[in-house]
C-alpha cells in the first residue's frame, strides 16, 4: 500500500515573512495563499478553525502583529505538514501498489475523497436519542460480553471517553449485583428488545415498579453494561449508516419527539456518502454546517479520506530488501524470546497451572486468576527497572566507535548482527505475520530496478496489529481481498479471527473501524447478534507449551489467532483484555519493532544504523532547551546559538521533528522553519530530530511518501499440539491452605537445599499421617534471576481435618530449622493441581503417587552421591533413563521414545558421564550395579516409582496418550534431584538420549 501526500510543489514560503513586518510581507503572501483553491480546501477540511482565523485576518483593516504572527506561523505548520506522507484529510491519502518487473508511478491529479461522520460527533448524537424515551424501548439490547462478576459487583471496561470528557476513560466500572440486575443481563446474553425486558424485569420482581425498573436499565445503559443497537460494530466504517439503518427498522421517525432529527440524520448521510473528487471539496462544506447545527461537540465532524489517483508499481528486488531489513531487526531484537514481562506471565502461567492446562481467559485475566501482565492497564504488578544487558554494551561501543571516527552511520555486519542479537537465528521464533513501513530513496523507478535505492525504515507496527486495515475500505474489491489473505493463517487447523473492540477514547474509533476482512470475528464490548463466524470471549481459553502461548475457542478446539486491522496504541488507548487477546499468541516470539538503542536511547546524538540497501534507524539528535538561549531572547541570539548547535552535532538541512508517531518535515536552511522549531522547543523542554529525505531523494515518485509492506514468515511445519485435554481448568481444583494438602515454601540460600532435603526433611515427614503422600520441588525465576528461590514442599493428609495437626508438626519443625540457621522464612501456599498437564480425576492422583514416589528416589540419589562420591548428574541421567522406561513398557520402547519422540537438543554429551550411566542404566545393567556405588537404596526407590508409573500411565491412557507427560516427568526429577537449571537438563537429557542410542546398537549389534 501507498501512503503519500497531494502536495502541489509549488507552496514557497518567504524567506522575510518573519523577519519583516508580518502585517505586510505576510498577509501578501497569505492572500496570495488564500486565493489557491487547493489550499483553501485542503485547509477547510483539516481545520476549520484557522480557516476563520485566516479569513478573519485578510478582511481585517488593522491587523494585530502578535494575531498576525501565530496564523502565519500555524500556515506555514500545515504546509509543512503537507510533506508527510500520513494519510490525513486532503493532506495525504492512500492507493494500493502492485509488484512486477518494471517499476512504474504514474500520477493524475483526480484523487476520489471518502467522506463519513466523525465518530465523537456521532456518539452525542447517540447519547441524545437514547434519552427518548419512546425510542429506547424499541431498541435491542445485549450484555456487555467482557463483563465479569467480582464480589458483589459486575464489572465493565470503563466506557469509551467522548468529546464532553476531560480525562482518560476510567479501566473499568461497575454496578451491584443485585438480583434484577443478575436477572437483567442473564436475559440479555442474545439481542433482546428493551420493552421485553422491563416487561420480564417487572413480572420477575413485581415488588418493584415500573419506573425503577426503567431507571435500572438506563444506568445499566448509560454504564455500558447492557449495549443498544444504535452503536455500530466495529466492523462498519461507517457508523452514520448502521444508525440510521437501526433508526428506520424501528419506525424511528415515526417518534414525534425525535422525527426531525431522525430525517436529519437521513439526510446528513445521503450528502456524506455522494461521490466528490478532490477538487470539489467545497461541495461538503453546507452539510458540515449541517451537522455542526446538530451538536458542535467535534471541531471536524467530517472524517476526511483520500483515495490516490496513481499508478505504482516496485520491482520484487525492493521487497527483498524490506524482507532483509525485517529479518535483521528480528534478529537484534533486545527480546528474542518475548519482552520481559510476557515471559514472566509465561513463567507464571507454568509455574501455577502447568504447560497443557486449559484455562478460559476471563478466568485467566481476574485477580483470582493470574490478572494483567506486568504493565498492562489496571495490573496488580509494575513494570520492573530495565536492567543493563551485554547488547547495550554492544550497542553503545558501536555508538561510540561511530562518533570517534567521525562516522555518520553505522554500517551492521554479520558479525556485528551476532553481537547484538541474544539468540540464535535457529532458535528465534519470529512473529507469524508482521508489516513494515519504508521510504524509497531513488533518483528514478528505473535507479529502483537497477538496485540503486535506499530503503528507509519509518514504520514497524506491533505484532498482531496492521496500518493497513483502516484504509481496507478505500481499496477497490480485489485489492481489498488481497489484503483479507494477508491476515489469514496458514497454520493447519488454525483460524485467523479479526479482534474488534471500541477504544478507550471514543475519537480513536474514526482509525479503529474497519470492515470486516476474515470471516470469523472476536467482538469485545459491542452490539453484535450470535452467528458461526462469532467468537465470544467467554469461548476462548489460553493454554502453552514450554515455549510460547496458544488461543483455543473452546466449544471446537481450534488454535484461535487474532488479527488487529489497525495500528491503535496497545498500552493506553486499546482496553486491556483487547490488547491482552491481541498479543497472548505472539507473545513469545522475538519483539519485532524499530532498532532499539537500548541504553544508548536517550544520547543526544545517535548515528544512522543501516544493512546494505536498507536504513534501519535514521540519525537522530535530541535538543535540550538548556542548548540554547531562552525564549526570551532575541531572535538573532536564538539563531547564532543554534547554528553553533548544528554545526557542533552536523546536523543536515532536512529533518523531521519527530512526536511519538508524528513527523513534521522541516528545511533548517529556510527561517521560517526554524522559528517553527523554535516554537515547538517552548513548549517542550527537549524535542527529537531525525533526518528526513529532500526532493531529489523522492524524485522517483515525484513526492513524500511511504510504503507499507506486508510480510510473513517461512513455515516452520506444523506446530506441536499444544495440549492433549480441552477440559478447562476449574477454580474450585484449588486447594487453599487449611484443606487437605499442606503447601509450603522454605526460603533460604540454594545451596542448603541439599542439606534441609536429606538431613531434616525425614524429622517432618515421619510426624506426619503414615498414609499421607509428600514431595517437593525446587523454585528458582529464570525470568528474574534476583528474586527468591525456595524449596516447596507438599503433603496430601488422608483428611483435610488432620490440616491443623500437620500445620503444628510443621511449625516446630521450622522451628528447628531456624535454630539451625537453615530457614529466613517460610510460607503456607495454595496448591494448584497442573490438571492440563497430568491429568484430572483418578489420573491426577496417580500422578501425586508418582510426585512422592520419585521426590523419594531423588532424595536418595542425593544421598548416595554425597557418599559415594559419584557425580550427581550421573544419577539424575540414570535416574530419567529408568524413569522413562518403566513408563514406557520396556526398554525397546523407552530407547525408541527417548531417541524418537524427545526433541532433540544440539550439544556435546560427556563421554565420562555417558559410560558411567550406561553402566547403570544400560540394556545389561541390573542392581548391582548401583550397589556397587552404595545404591541398593536408589535401586529401591526406583522399583517404587516404577510400580507408581505404571498405575499412572493405566489412568493417564483413559485420558490421552500418556506419553505426553513423559517430557514433564523428566524435568521434574531433573528438578528434584539437581535444581532449575536449563543447560544443565539440557545435558542431562542428551546423555539420556545417547545412553537409548548406544542400548539400541547394542540390541542389534
Amino acid at each position: 500500500m501507498l501512503r503519500a501526500s497531494t502536495d502541489p510543489h509549488d507552496l514557497q514560503i518567504p524567506q522575510d515573512l518573519l523577519t519583516s513586518d508580518p502585517r505586510s510581507v505576510g498577509l501578501r503572501w497569505l492572500s496570495r495563499l488564500w486565493a489557491r483553491p487547493d489550499v483553501r480546501h485542503a485547509l477547510t477540511a483539516a481545520n476549520p478553525g484557522l480557516c476563520a482565523q485566516v479569513t478573519d485576518l485578510l478582511d481585517s483593516q488593522r491587523p494585530n502583529e502578535r494575531r498576525a504572527r501565530k496564523v502565519l506561523l500555524s500556515m506555514a505548520a500545515y504546509l509543512a505538514r503537507w510533506g508527510r506522507p500520513t494519510p490525513f484529510a486532503l493532506f495525504a491519502g492512500t492507493a494500493p501498489v502492485t509488484v512486477g518487473d518494471t517499476p512504474r508511478a504514474v500520477w493524475g491529479g483526480d484523487h476520489s475523497v471518502h467522506t463519513r461522520a466523525d465518530t465523537e460527533w456521532l456518539a452525542d448524537v447517540i447519547t441524545r436519542l437514547h434519552r427518548c424515551r419512546t425510542l429506547a424501548e424499541r431498541l435491542d439490547v445485549v450484555t456487555n460480553n467482557t463483563g465479569q462478576l467480582r464480589g458483589n459487583w459486575f464489572v465493565v471496561p470503563g466506557q469509551s471517553a467522548d468529546g464532553h470528557a476531560h480525562l482518560a476513560a476510567p479501566v473499568e466500572a461497575s454496578v451491584r449485583y443485585s438480583p434484577p440486575v443478575a436477572s437483567a443481563l442473564t436475559a440479555a446474553r442474545t439481542p433482546l428488545r428493551y420493552r421485553q425486558l422491563l416487561d420480564q424485569l417487572t413480572r420477575d420482581f413485581p415488588s418493584a415498579d415500573r419506573q425503577r425498573v426503567t431507571a435500572l436499565l438506563d444506568e445499566l445503559i448509560d454504564r455500558h453494561v447492557l449495549l443498544t443497537g444504535l452503536w455500530a460494530p466495529m466492523t462498519t466504517p461507517d457508523a452514520l449508516a448502521h444508525l440510521c439503518e437501526e433508526l428506520t427498522a424501528v419506525h424511528a421517525h415515526d417518534i414525534a419527539e425525535i422525527a426531525d432529527l431522525v430525517l436529519e440524520l437521513q439526510a446528513i448521510h445521503a450528502e456524506l456518502t455522494r461521490p466528490v473528487q478532490h477538487s470539489a471539496w467545497p461541495d461538503r462544506a453546507p452539510v458540515v454546517d449541517r451537522m455542526r447545527s446538530l451538536t458542535g461537540v467535534a471541531p471536524v465532524p467530517v472524517i476526511v479520506d483520500t483515495a490516490l489517483d496513481c499508478s505504482v508499481q516496485v520491482p520484487q528486488r525492493l521487497i527483498r530488501t524490506v524482507e532483509e531489513a525485517a529479518d535483521v531487526l528480528t534478529r537484534v531484537s533486545p527480546y528474542p524470546f518475548g519482552s520481559p514481562q510476557w515471559r514472566d506471565y509465561h513463567a507464571r502461567f507454568r509455574a501455577r497451572y502447568g504447560p497443557g492446562a486449559v484455562v478460559p481467559v476471563l478466568e485467566l485475566v481476574v485477580d483470582s486468576g493470574l490478572g494483567w501482565p506486568t504493565g498492562y492497564l489496571g495490573a496488580g504488578r509494575g513494570r520492573p527497572p530495565r536492567m543493563l544487558t551485554e547488547r547495550d554494551h554492544a550497542v553503545l561501543s558501536l555508538v561510540q566507535k561511530a562518533q570517534a571516527e567521525g562516522d555518520r552511520e553505522i554500517v551492521l555486519t554479520e558479525t556485528s548482527i551476532a553481537d547484538l542479537g541474544s539468540g540464535t537465528a535457529e532458535d528465534i521464533v519470529p512473529a507469524p505475520r508482521i508489516e513494515m513501513c519504508v521510504q524509497v530513496h531513488a533518483a528514478t523507478p528505473q535507479a529502483i530496478a537497477e538496485g540503486d535505492f535506499t530503503a528507509v525504515v519509518t514504520g514497524t507496527p506491533r505484532v498482531g496489529s496492521s496500518m493497513a486495515g483502516r484504509f481496507a475500505h478505500l481499496l477497490p474489491a480485489d485489492d481489498q481481498k488481497i489484503l483479507a489473505v494477508g491476515y489469514r493463517t496458514p497454520q493447519p487447523g488454525a483460524l485467523a479471527a479479526q479482534l474488534v473492540f471500541p477504544p478507550r477514547r471514543r475519537r480513536n474509533e474514526n482509525i479503529t473501524r474497519t470492515p470486516q476482512l476474515l470471516p470469523h470475528v472476536i467482538p469485545l464490548a459491542q452490539h453484535h447478534a450470535p452467528g458461526p463466524g462469532v467468537i465470544e470471549p467467554s469461548d476462548l481459553a489460553v493454554t502453552c507449551d514450554a515455549h510460547r502461548f496458544y488461543l483455543l475457542r473452546l466449544s471446537t478446539g481450534q488454535r484461535v489467532e487474532p488479527r488487529v486491522p489497525h495500528a491503535l496504541e496497545a498500552g493506553t488507548h486499546t482496553p486491556p483484555l483487547a490488547r491482552f487477546l491481541a498479543e497472548i499468541t505472539t507473545a513469545r516470539c522475538a519483539v519485532y519493532g524499530a532498532f532499539d538503542f537500548g541504553a544508548a536511547a536517550q544520547m543526544p546524538y545517535l548515528p544512522r544504523i543501516r544493512y546494505r540497501n536498507a536504513v534501519l534507524a535514521p540519525a537522530r539528535w535530541i535538543l535540550s532547551t538548556r542548548d540554547f538561549p531562552g525564549p526570551t531572547k532575541v531572535t538573532n541570539e536564538w539563531e547564532d546559538g543554534f547554528a553553533r548547535w548544528r554545526s557542533k552535532w552536523r546536523v543536515p538541512d532536512h529533518v523531521a521533528l519527530v512526536e511519538h508517531d508524528r513527523r513534521l518535515p522541516l528545511d533548517l536552511s529556510h527561517p521560517v522553519h526554524r522559528q517553527l522549531l523554535r516554537q515547538r522547543l517552548g513548549h517542550h523542554t527537549r524535542v527529537e530530530l531525525s533526518e528526513a529525505p529532500g526532493p531529489e531523494q523522492t524524485a522517483w515518485l515525484g513526492r513524500p511518501h511511504e510504503l507499507l509492506v506486508p510480510l510473513h514468515a517461512p513455515p516452520t511445519g506444523p506446530a506441536p499440539a499444544p495440549t492433549t485435554s480441552m477440559r478447562p481448568v476449574h477454580g474450585e481444583e484449588t486447594q487453599l491452605p487449611g484443606g487437605a494438602v499442606l503447601c509450603v515454601r522454605l526460603y533460604t540460600h540454594s545451596e542448603r537445599f541439599n542439606e534441609i532435603l536429606t538431613d531434616h526433611l525425614p524429622a517432618l515427614t515421619r510426624h506426619l499421617p503414615p498414609t499421607a503422600r509428600s514431595w517437593f520441588r525446587r523454585h528458582r525465576d529464570l525470568v528474574r534471576p534476583d528474586a527468591d528461590q525456595y524449596l516447596e514442599l507438599y503433603t496430601r493428609l488422608p483428611e483435610p481435618d488432620q490440616y491443623a495437626d500437620a500445620v503444628e508438626r510443621l511449625h516446630s519443625w521450622a522451628r528447628e530449622l531456624r535454630c539451625h540457621r537453615l530457614l529466613a522464612h517460610l510460607t503456607l501456599d495454595t496448591y494448584q493441581p497442573q490438571t492440563g498437564r497430568f491429568g484430572h480425576g483418578s489420573a491426577m492422583e496417580a500422578a501425586e503417587a508418582v510426585f512422592a514416589t520419585d521426590s523419594a528416589a531423588a532424595l536418595t540419589q542425593i544421598r548416595t552421591s554425597l557418599h559415594s562420591g559419584v557425580d550427581p548428574q550421573v544419577l539424575a541421567a540414570a535416574g530419567v533413563v529408568d524413569l522413562v522406561t518403566r513408563f514406557a513398557g520396556s526398554p525397546e520402547d523407552g530407547s525408541a521414545w527417548l531417541i524418537h519422540d524427545l526433541p532433540h537438543i544440539r550439544g556435546t554429551v560427556d563421554r565420562d558421564v555417558r559410560r558411567q550411566v550406561l553402566a547403570l542404566a544400560g540394556p545389561e545393567s541390573d542392581d548391582a550395579a548401583l550397589h556397587r556405588i552404595g545404591g541398593g537404596a536408589v535401586a529401591e526407590a526406583w522399583r517404587e516409582r516404577a510400580t507408581a508409573l505404571t498405575d499412572y500411565r493405566k489412568h493417564l491412557a483413559t485420558q490421552r496418550d500418556p506419553n505426553t507427560v513423559l517430557r514433564s516427568l523428566i524435568h521434574l526429577h531433573h528438578v528434584r534431584a539437581l535444581g532449575v537449571s536449563p543447560d544443565q537438563e539440557a545435558a542431562t537429557i542428551r546423555t539420556a538420549r545417547a545412553v537409548a542410542l548406544a542400548r539400541t546398537a547394542r540390541r542389534s549389534s
